[in-house]
């Protein structure tokens, strides 16, 4: 049977057919390298630091229009923690280094996260709702403030709770974000390579 389309022209059965056997022929091996290349890159990520292997993938995919396929594997999970560029189908930018912290760390049978959730999103699973934003002690302080003063608080009365509650709670760092965790150390590194060099400079003084 053939099909007349003001679009597409005249669909012969000859094609559908061809095109039938075709891709049934070479679907599941389509699939494997998919899957191959994918890996590959992603496992480049995270041995290099950098998106130079799996970008060089992308264009590829574009070509054979599975870019899509794999924004909802890949991408959607958050495998790769670097930003994608929907419009360039590129990874761009600097990495995340806490999210790429976070993704090398292990379960208990020794697997990082990155290679669980990349394994789940080649299997076709959906990726789990985000994770809430991170606490952002600002906007909530802001919020008590509002609220204890509609309730009749002076700023003296507030201060003084908030620095009781602070010593008797004291922060530590499982309270804190991996993002904001990397940037804990590197001020620590920072400034601990700024006292040295002061002491150094005293002493040549």
């Amino acid at each position: 049977m053939d099909i007349k389309t003001e679009t597409f022209g005249t669909l012969t059965q000859a094609a559908f057919d061809k095109s039938v056997r075709y891709l049934k022929s070479v679907g599941n091996r389509i699939a494997v390298e998919f899957d191959a290349a994918v890996t590959f890159g992603v496992a480049a990520v995270f041995s290099t630091g950098d998106a130079t292997h799996i970008n060089k993938v992308l264009p590829i995919l574009t070509l054979a229009k599975l870019e899509p396929m794999f924004r909802r594997t890949v991408v959607a999970f958050e495998i790769i923690p670097f930003h994608y560029d929907k419009a360039e189908c590129q990874f761009i930018g600097k990495i995340n280094k806490g999210r790429c912290a976070a993704l090398k760390i292990v379960d208990t049978n020794g697997v990082p996260q990155w290679e669980g959730l990349l394994q789940a999103a080649l299997d076709g699973e959906k990726p789990e709702n985000k994770a809430p934003k991170a606490f952002n002690l600002e906007s909530r302080m802001d919020s008590l403030f509002k609220a204890a003063r509609k309730d009749g608080a002076t700023d003296a009365e507030i201060t003084a709770a908030y620095r009781g509650a602070k010593r008797k709670h004291p922060a530590d760092s499982t309270m804190l974000t991996p993002d904001d965790q990397v940037r804990v150390e590197e001020n620590k590194a920072r400034l601990d390579g700024e006292v040295k060099k002061e002491l150094a400079a005293r002493k040549a003084a």
